[in-house]
């Protein structure tokens, strides 16, 4: 059974993981635009991709899924799933099974105006939140956090303690319905996966207290068993009805746990619970092998603090 994992980037250890469950007569497939990307050196085999915009790009990728006879595919960045998504009957011909969600909920829960409603509407706590355009001094009160709705990790954050500032920042920015506003809550933060089988079915979450936040990522965080949260991540997984692991982000704010943000994809932080047990690739390869998932793969040590680091690999 070979793997293709699209717009791998810097994800190495993902990569590996994924590499090193296949057997001798399988391997795995990394793709990126970036032909520097470092995970591209770790796979069994890589292909340089078109870029995403690219009239190409679908042709591109379906015909290297057949021509390598790929039976499983993730892709590690949104805008790619949802362009993927809109060939996924084309995949299922050819026997290769996409890891995500159907096009129009990654859309919407990629969108933090869109996402919302969604959530909401799932008995889910979010906070509060205008778009910039809409955004008044009847709103709501401060302190706030201004976002793009379509932006990744902390890219574009801006954060105001009184509303006046955000007035004074939509006068300038070039399209305000570009961006969210919203309330900005202080309490404990978490990163968690919610892991779905192949046919959307919840399994389990993985959920990460996190310690020290870095520039754009969770730096480090502690293996933690919250039921809770556990039961907010089953709402999740039943108003997404994803395949595979999402990231989420959650703060817990007076008593009550926010999302705050959803990727429906493998995340950053995923390798604090695969280093405390956790084993989602082996999953993701036992189901797409129809068989069960062995329960180890499904659970992780509580009280492990994980400290992420920098390192360097030679290129192929």
């Amino acid at each position: 059974m070979n793997i293709l994992i699209s717009c791998s980037g810097k994800q190495v250890n993902l990569v590996s993981w994924f590499k090193e469950l296949l057997d001798e007569e399988s391997y795995l497939i990394a793709c990126d635009n970036n032909e520097f990307s470092p995970s591209l050196s770790i796979a069994d085999k890589y292909f340089v991709a078109p870029t995403l915009d690219s009239p190409s790009y679908k042709d591109w990728f379906f015909s290297i899924c057949k021509e390598n006879n790929v039976s499983l595919v993730l892709s590690l960045y949104e805008p790619d799933l949802i362009i993927l998504a809109s060939i996924k009957d084309q995949l299922n011909s050819i026997g290769c099974k996409l890891v995500g969600a159907e096009e129009d909920t990654i859309k919407r829960i990629t969108d933090k105006y869109l996402a919302k409603e969604l959530l909401e509407n799932a008995g889910i706590q979010y906070p509060k939140t205008k778009l910039l355009s809409d955004f008044s001094l009847n709103s709501f009160s401060g302190p706030y956090i201004v976002k793009p709705r379509l932006g990744r990790g902390s890219r574009g954050i801006k954060k105001f303690k009184d509303i006046n500032s955000v007035l004074e920042y939509r006068s300038v920015v070039e399209d305000p319905s570009a961006f969210v506003v919203q309330e900005l809550l202080d309490g404990p933060q978490f990163c968690f996966d919610i892991l779905n089988d192949l046919h959307s079915n919840f399994v389990t979450t993985f959920i990460r207290r996190r310690l020290k936040m870095g520039t754009e990522e969770t730096e480090v965080a502690i293996t933690e068993d919250n039921k809770e949260l556990h039961l907010v991540g089953k709402k999740v997984s039943e108003a997404l009805r994803h395949q595979g692991s999402i990231d989420v982000e959650a703060i817990e704010h007076n008593e009550k746990f926010y999302i705050i943000d959803i990727n429906v994809r493998f995340g950053g932080s995923y390798a604090f619970s695969h280093i405390a047990g956790a084993n989602i690739p082996g999953a993701l390869i036992s189901w797409a092998r129809g068989k069960s998932a062995p329960s180890e793969y499904l659970t992780h040590e509580y009280g492990v603090v994980g400290s992420k680091y920098n390192s360097v690999t030679r290129l192929k």
